[in-house]
């Protein structure tokens, strides 16, 4: 009660001096929210700071659904905005937006945007979304992207997807150099098809040509095997223990 009288008092006092509050920042944020509207119009806002959180702003109001031209907006802030964090932050938002010209948006973004973090957030927002028509798009990023890191989130996005071509690629991610895009993609064909399988691309490539629906068990990973770090402490005896010290998990060794 005390800090509202305060915040009220302090509204008062700027109010009878001339002063502009900004009631979007600090203790009045809660009790004075700025509407939807005004929110709308700082997208133009000359401070990147203040474009940002509106965007934020946005996409939390719960009518970017209901209201189509909010995410056409935020369509045209993830394409258009000259500052980077900005754009990624449309572009997360819009990774839960359904709408006109979405998923072409976050798929422009992934291919063109300068900036790989920008990028990185477009891969992801397209993996919540996994739409089978933007599965290619992810599949040229993993396979071409100057970054490693827009190539990680691409092989990761993939997971979501039940699509052949987007396994058989990260079957064919099996065999690249870097130690964890392969480890990326062994993971995200675990979560597609749900089998056990080495990190061999001709394990992977068989259980493809041979599966009926290799995405029958879409979603449900198995366990991963034990690292050295999981392996056992004085829990049941020091005979335990040493023995499970120097065992080894028969599937560890895909973690060597």
């Amino acid at each position: 009660m005390r800090r509202r009288l305060l915040s009220l008092a302090m509204l008062w006092l700027a109010a009878a001096n001339g002063c502009t509050v900004d009631p979007s920042t600090g203790p009045l944020a809660r009790l004075f929210p700025r509407p939807l509207g005004a929110r709308v119009v700082e997208l133009e806002n000359e401070n990147p700071d203040v474009r940002r959180k509106a965007v934020e702003a946005v996409a939390k109001s719960g009518k970017t659904e209901t209201v189509p031209s909010l995410g056409r907006l935020l369509c045209l802030v993830a394409r258009n905005d000259r500052d980077a964090m900005v754009r990624s932050a449309a572009v997360q938002a819009l990774g839960d937006v359904n709408g006109e010209g979405v998923l072409e948006t976050l798929s422009e973004v992934l291919a063109r945007d300068e900036n790989p973090y920008v990028r990185t957030d477009a891969a992801e927002a397209l993996g919540r979304h996994a739409a089978p028509e933007t599965a290619r798009a992810l599949v040229g990023v993993m396979q071409s992207d100057s970054s490693v890191d827009v190539r990680l989130a691409a092989e990761d996005a993939l997971r979501n997807f039940k699509d052949r071509s987007a396994a058989e690629a990260l079957v064919n991610g099996l065999g690249k150099s870097d130690v964890a895009e392969v480890q990326k993609c062994w993971e995200s064909l675990r979560y597609m098809t749900g089998q056990d399988l080495p990190r061999e691309p001709a394990a992977w490539d068989a259980f493809l040509k041979s599966a009926e629906d290799p995405f029958a068990r879409h979603g449900r990973p198995p366990p991963l095997p034990k690292g050295q770090s999981q392996r056992p402490r004085i829990t049941k005896g020091v005979g335990d223990f040493f023995k499970g010290l120097f065992e080894k998990d028969v599937r560890e060794s895909e973690l060597e």
